[in-house]
């Protein structure tokens, strides 16, 4: 959940069997801050994921003009801007030879992403993949858990 970095809708679940609903408003260190109805409250993460159900949902918008799903062999306007922005977020330079195709090197610039976001590292950028480079790229408007500087 935390390291998607977006405020999720969680349920949490006592003792008793009772389900309650919170929005996670941020993460900082080992307290997670909660919007709970109309209260906010601080909660240790330990004591949290021990009333966690493991559900959870995220609300997120997909990139514009960006497929769901892009991998090697692709070719299009999405893939050069996914080799343009990897350029800026991985601070590399563009690599403007066949910049619509999917190859080989911009496959290793996705595993260089993904394995800096601690996401699984397979060249294939997915949901979970876009969900950081959304946020990587993202301005002051994406709602975040952690604290920017």
């Amino acid at each position: 959940m935390e390291n998607i970095d977006r405020p999720p809708l969680i349920s949490l679940v006592n003792g008793k069997g009772d389900r309650r609903f919170a929005v996670v408003t941020a993460i900082d260190g080992r307290t997670a801050t909660l919007a709970l109805g109309d209260n906010e409250i601080a909660a240790g993460v330990d004591a949290l994921q021990a009333l966690w159900s493991g559900e959870f949902l995220v609300l997120w918008e997909p990139l514009p003009g960006v497929r769901p799903i892009l991998r090697s062999g692709m070719k299009g306007r999405d893939v050069a801007w996914l080799r343009g922005r990897l350029a800026e977020i991985l601070d590399q330079p563009a690599d403007l030879e066949n910049a619509d195709l999917f190859d080989d090197r911009l496959k290793k610039r996705v595993i260089a992403f993904q394995q800096n976001h601690r996401l699984k590292s397979d060249g294939i950028v997915g949901t979970m993949t876009q969900i950081q480079l959304g946020g990587a790229i993202g301005g002051s408007a994406v709602p975040r858990l952690r604290k920017r500087p």
